[in-house]
């Protein structure tokens, strides 16, 4: 039940109304339930292929139409998430240098 549970969150049906729809969806079509689970894998497969296959045709294209640097594109692409780290540390040092009662 937890991994459905994490399945349909991640399948954006989270929520009361969302969670009771998919019950009620499941009931209608009678389907077994590990046939089901076994659907949700390989959709979940298939999006997590695609997701990659996307990401690996775009970095094709800036490496090789636009002649971006290697070394560039991986800083580029790493930046955001530095700077959300040291927006996190930045906000956690912050808060520990304060005196709480």
């Amino acid at each position: 039940e937890d991994a459905q549970a994490a399945g349909e969150a991640a399948d954006g049906a989270g929520g009361p109304a969302g969670a009771a729809g998919g019950e009620a969806a499941s009931a209608d079509e009678g389907e077994p339930a590990p046939k089901k689970a076994g659907v949700r894998r390989a959709w979940l497969a298939v999006k997590f292929v695609l997701r990659y296959a996307l990401l690996a045709v775009v970095a094709y294209v800036m490496l090789a139409c636009f002649h971006v640097h290697p070394i560039g594109l991986l800083v580029g692409a790493t930046a955001p998430f530095v700077a959300a780290v040291a927006l996190v540390v930045r906000s956690l040092t912050a808060s520990a240098g304060r005196n709480h009662p």
